[in-house]
């Protein structure tokens, strides 16, 4: 009798050591699933704000064109070349506002945060960030370390044009 309550408590001991293994497995392949849907979620909306951050740029070339007409004696050695970057990443929905008076608290103003409508996943509310900058180190590492500091994920966000939707088109496959 002792053997074969030993050779039940053993086989019950196995099992839930399975059992447990399985549901540690599923908890990572559903974070995996949901990293990749927020990585989904971030590339779509740069997509989006990718027509903005060109006109943007355009705009501001057009306006140092306009001004060597006007002034036809300045020439191109004087011109400062201004580069913006951006951060992108998800968020919970309720730490929206706080994100974003502190990246313009610490930046003093020089970033433009724009955000995304929310969307559910699993049982939060959340939304896609998109931080833009004027390009530069200590602005840069200012911004990623306030990003990180949310509890949400932050992504490296190919170049804007066809490898952004390349990118997208690959991480939808993948999903």
């Amino acid at each position: 009798m002792p053997l074969l309550f030993d050779n039940i408590e053993q086989d019950i001991s196995q099992k839930e050591r399975f059992v447990v293994g399985q549901e540690k497995t599923m908890k990572e392949m559903q974070d995996s699933i949901f990293k990749l849907a927020d990585y989904c979620w971030v590339l779509s909306f740069v997509g989006k704000q990718a027509n903005s951050l060109s006109a943007m740029g355009s705009a501001f070339n057009s306006e140092r064109s306009e001004q060597k007409r006007i002034h036809p004696h300045v020439t191109g050695a004087g011109e400062v070349c201004v580069q913006i970057s951006f951060v992108a990443g998800t968020i919970k929905a309720i730490e929206k506002s706080k994100m974003e008076r502190l990246l313009f608290r610490i930046t003093r103003g020089k970033t433009l945060t724009h955000f995304s409508e929310n969307f559910q996943q699993g049982k939060e509310q959340k939304v896609v960030y998109l931080v833009v900058y004027q390009h530069g180190s200590n602005i840069r590492d200012r911004v990623q370390k306030i990003c990180d500091s949310f509890m949400g994920s932050r992504f490296e966000i190919p170049d804007i044009g066809d490898p952004l939707f390349t990118e997208l088109s690959r991480v939808r496959k993948q999903i």
